[in-house]
This record gives C-alpha cells, structure tokens and sequence, in this order.
C-alpha cells in the first residue's frame, strides 16, 4: 500500500467514524492530520533534497542515497499512518501491493504528495 492510499484510508477512517461527530467535527478531525502530512511532506523533501546533496557534496551517490531516503521515510510515515488508523490495514487482508515499483513510480508518488 502506498503512502497515499494510506492517507485516504486514514481520512475515510475519519468519515466512517462512528461515535457520532458531525461534520464539522470530523472536518475538524481532518484539517490537522492533511497539515501534518503537509509538513511532513515539506520536511521529508527536504532531508531527503538538498540536505543529502550538501551532505554527499553533490557527488555520483547523492542520487540514489536521495531516493532511498525518500523511501525509508515514506515507508515510515505508511506504517505510522497505519498503526494510528488501524481500520485502515485492511490491506494486510488482501494482496500484497508494492509500495513502488519502479524508479519513476518513487519519484511520482514521492512529488505527487496526499
């Protein structure tokens, strides 16, 4: 499951919710959980942007080391999405689904955001 799919299952948590909030309460639910994953996504780009390039002195391993600490983060921030909306890993019930599959599937879901 991709980062993305588990944000939407996170905010899809948020709408089945039944302990009776209304819907301003659950838009109020929302709007910190998109602006944490907002900022996150600002600070993983950038620990994983310019700040990896100054740390390899732009050299020929400052690429791939990018993209696996885009990697490593956004599995994290996956897992932790899931652990704190567990309603949401109905995926580990289906299929396994790669988290990506190819070099341009990370970068798109890594520049797309939620």
């Amino acid at each position: 499951m991709s980062l993305n799919a588990a944000y939407r299952k996170a905010l899809a948590v948020i709408d089945q919710d039944d302990r009776g909030e209304d819907a301003k309460a659950k838009a109020a639910w929302k709007a910190p959980l998109t602006a944490a994953q907002r900022a996150w996504i600002a600070f993983r780009d950038v620990d994983c942007g310019d700040l990896v390039l100054s740390e390899w002195n732009n050299g020929s391993g400052a690429t791939v080391t990018g993209y696996a600490c885009r990697y490593d983060k956004t599995v994290q921030r996956r897992d932790e999405i899931l652990s704190r909306y567990p309603l949401c890993i109905d995926a580990l019930t289906s299929p396994a689904t790669p988290l990506f599959s190819a070099g341009a599937a990370i970068r798109a879901d890594v520049r797309r955001g939620p």
